[in-house]
């Protein structure tokens, strides 16, 4: 019996709040406009017909504060990692833009495990 293959997608988007207006504590999220909202990562994990299966990382707490960029997508890749322990019969293959990529590479000791399991 072959195994399955399952994409651990992940990536951060901006969730603008700006017609909310007793929202309060929100990053800027840039742009002509100046919108505020709230930056989070996520990482969605689907079948090989593309169907999800659901969420193993959602996280808003990095925000905008300064140095922690690569934290949101190390957690991603742990996530991942446990995604893949979970489901032991079965392929997962993390998948993230080129950002994610750069910041695995500071997160080594993830791609460590994956090579060891």
């Amino acid at each position: 019996m072959s195994r399955r293959s399952i994409h651990g997608i992940q990536d951060t988007t901006t969730l603008n709040y700006d017609g909310l207006r007793g929202a309060t504590d929100l990053d800027g999220l840039g742009g002509r406009m100046g919108a505020s909202g709230i930056l989070a990562h996520f990482g969605v994990a689907v079948n090989e017909a593309g169907r999800p299966l659901g969420m193993f990382e959602a996280n808003a707490a990095f925000r905008s504060a300064p140095g922690l960029d690569s934290a949101r997508w190390i957690a991603g890749l742990d996530g991942a990692l446990e995604l893949s322990r979970a489901c032991a019969d079965n392929r997962v293959m993390t998948v993230c833009d080129r950002r994610g990529l750069s910041n695995a590479v500071i997160g080594m000791r993830v791609l460590n495990e994956w090579n060891q399991r």
